[in-house]
């Protein structure tokens, strides 16, 4: 469930992750963007950015995790088990 929204770069994003690092959104807005935890497909994907699709990207980034978007209004994060929080924010 999303509990968190910011703003940032021009965006209104909620997310499902605290971002401490955002400013905090207290209009009544859409979002723009919703931020959840998911697993991500692709397991064979490599590091860096994985164009998937004109819908969908994949970003890698070892020991810390996965980040797939898709339509550029939702993005799925799954963390990698050696990563610690900070670091997948």
């Amino acid at each position: 469930m999303v509990s968190h929204r910011y703003s940032v770069f021009g965006l209104i994003a909620a997310s499902e992750i605290p971002l401490p690092e955002l400013r905090p959104f207290e209009g009544q807005a859409e979002s723009d963007l919703v931020i959840r935890r998911g697993a991500v497909q692709a397991r064979d994907a490599a590091p860096g950015l994985n164009v998937l699709s004109l819908e969908k990207a994949l970003l890698v980034i070892p020991e810390v995790g996965r980040y797939l978007m898709r339509e550029g209004q939702e993005m799925i994060v799954e963390s990698d088990p050696a990563g610690s929080e900070r670091n997948l924010r």
